[in-house]
């Protein structure tokens, strides 16, 4: 059974199912063992010696975007701005400079061809970072993952619909779809991006990702 003591910056986890973030909450929640069980995502990458790698993860994995943005944040803009703020504004630098990334993937065998994509994101979690959020029909344990694409538009369009993010209608943004699957493999045919999951980047593509059904017992 996992019991989570939150130290970190964002809770995603925790929101998503429910475990106290305030530190005698958490611990009163341990101390009565209440559990349920979740799912797990798996992910086979490249690490940075072109190595392949198996982790494991609770929220998300993110290609394009999410691992500058990871990047910046966890390097600088949090420790001086905060959570919010820090990961807005990695959010806002990372957009201005980033030009897009194709992609060949395949949901359950289905291929599916991406191009100039913003960023997508590979989760359980409807939690993105530092109250971003986006709705799905994804459950904590039914075996299933979102798949949330988000295409190249110009930037003062990606500006004005960034408030979406937080209040998790982005969906609405004309450049967004999702889907839905239980495996997903990822290729960059031009060359290999970047991967980021649970809010560190890690390595790179190509990568398949697929869904633990019920194979943890959080405490919350």
């Amino acid at each position: 059974k996992l019991g989570v003591l939150h130290i970190g910056t964002s809770p995603d986890f925790n929101r998503h199912h429910n475990i106290p973030v305030n530190l005698s909450q958490a611990l009163e929640a341990l101390w009565r063992g209440k559990s349920k069980s979740v799912d797990v995502g798996r992910i086979t990458y490249f690490n940075r010696e072109n190595q392949k790698e198996i982790s494991y993860f609770g929220s998300s994995v993110n290609v394009g975007l999410g691992p500058f943005i990871a990047g910046k944040a966890n390097s600088r803009y949090r420790k001086y701005l905060g959570d919010f703020l820090g990961t807005l504004c990695a959010t806002l630098s990372s957009l201005t400079r980033f030009k897009g990334v194709d992609l060949q993937v395949a949901i359950d065998g289905r291929k599916v061809e991406y191009q100039r994509l913003i960023n997508l994101t590979v989760g359980k979690d409807p939690y993105l970072a530092s109250g971003m959020r986006i709705f799905n029909r994804v459950e904590p344990n039914d075996g299933r993952l979102f798949i949330f694409s988000v295409e190249k538009r110009p930037y003062f369009s990606l500006l004005a619909n960034l408030p979406r993010l937080y209040v998790g209608n982005f969906l609405n943004f004309k450049g967004a779809a999702i889907r839905y699957g239980r495996k997903v493999e990822i290729f960059c045919p031009d060359a290999r991006a970047l991967v980021e999951f649970d809010g560190d980047a890690q390595g790179m593509t190509p990568l398949e990702v697929d869904c633990l059904p019920r194979a943890l017992e959080v405490i919350s």
